[in-house]
């Protein structure tokens, strides 16, 4: 993993915050307290905590759930704070309904491969953008159309869109909106690191942002035109 991706992870800038990071985990319960109900010893289950690399970990059980028998545990761990991330930008920000046409920057990313998989099973018209490489992949997840960003351009005058996901952060809004129809939702997920903070690398909407939270497993973090975004969180621009 390269500096730059553990800083877009959130874990600092230049040292870790925690000294024994990570959020995902699948495991088996080991123990239980006694005020617990709904998990016992040997239960396997998957969820969020802090310092998931540690080779056991304290979790309250509202941050847990059953591992799918389904899935391995790799696989379990996996899910979490990407699906979650991606469940929060298609459902509750982008609103993605059946029919929907669905622009998924990013899409071949952890949270962008979940987003194009819920908003599928949402009955959108999915648009996968990702780079040459992965084109076959973001199709096999269940993209309906896919953009090589090295040759096309989502925002060339040819297809708009009702909703559109940027997982990258690092499109200006300008070009992106050319993209909406007028009345579409434009819904950034992290954005980059810059000095000082985070931000969305672009100029600002022109507007305060209606809504910005962040991931359900981040601090609250607030914005407006020009301000720093936190890791993890997500801009809805308009309400």
């Amino acid at each position: 993993m390269t500096n730059s991706t553990i800083r877009a992870a959130g874990f600092g800038l230049r040292k870790p915050k925690r000294l024994n990071p990570g959020r995902n985990l699948a495991g088996t319960v080991d123990a239980v307290g006694t005020a617990v109900t709904g998990f016992e010893p040997g239960d396997e289950v998957f969820g969020i905590c802090d310092s998931s690399f540690a080779e056991y970990v304290r979790v309250r059980t509202d941050k847990l759930a059953t591992k799918p028998s389904n899935l391995s545990f790799d696989e379990a761990a996996a899910v979490p704070v990407s699906a979650l991330t991606a469940l929060q930008a298609v459902r509750d920000h982008g609103r993605v309904e059946a029919g929907h046409k669905v622009l998924i920057v990013g899409a071949s990313g952890g949270v962008g491969s979940f987003a194009v998989q819920i908003a599928k099973a949402f009955g959108a018209d999915v648009t996968g953008v990702c780079s040459t490489a992965n084109v076959d992949m973001v199709r096999g997840i269940g993209a309906d159309h896919v953009v090589d960003y090295t040759r096309d351009d989502i925002a060339d005058g040819r297809d708009r869109f009702d909703v559109i996901l940027d997982m990258a952060g690092n499109r200006r809004l300008s070009h992106l909106r050319r993209a909406l129809i007028p009345n579409g939702r434009l819904v950034i997920v992290g954005g980059e690191p810059v000095a000082g903070g985070w931000a969305v690398p672009t100029v600002s909407c022109g507007r305060p942002c209606s809504h910005c939270s962040s991931s359900r497993i981040r601090a609250r973090s607030s914005h407006a035109p020009g301000r720093c975004m936190g890791p993890g969180a997500l801009a809805t621009w308009p309400e």
